[in-house]
């Protein structure tokens, strides 16, 4: 069985910020058991990601993960890993000036 596959695509800047999305299935994206498809930005500051919206399979459901909101939250979802891209691309910059707005 072949290990996770990756991709990463930049969905554009806002506010001077580029944000990401990062796509991981296993066993690989074009039919996953799992996957996570992750949208940030990299902090110039400090060179590390900070993670604005998550949909992922971790603990026994798809979820995503609304870190854009005050207080953070999990959403249940009913997406497999092609929704989430297309939602992530439409939506992006939404979550990017939400997240802005509640966490500077």
């Amino acid at each position: 069985m072949a290990g996770p596959q990756n991709f990463e695509d930049n969905l554009g800047t806002w506010r001077g910020r580029t944000y990401l999305m990062a796509v991981r299935g296993t066993p690989d994206y074009f039919d996953p058991d799992d996957f996570s498809v992750n949208v940030y930005y990299k902090d110039a500051a400090t060179e590390s990601s900070i993670d604005i919206a998550r949909v992922d399979t971790s603990h026994g459901y798809t979820h995503m993960d609304r870190l854009f909101r005050d207080p953070k939250d999990k959403k249940p979802v009913d997406w497999d890993i092609w929704e989430a891209i297309d939602h992530f691309e439409e939506y992006w910059p939404r979550y990017a000036k939400q997240f802005e707005k509640n966490w500077g």
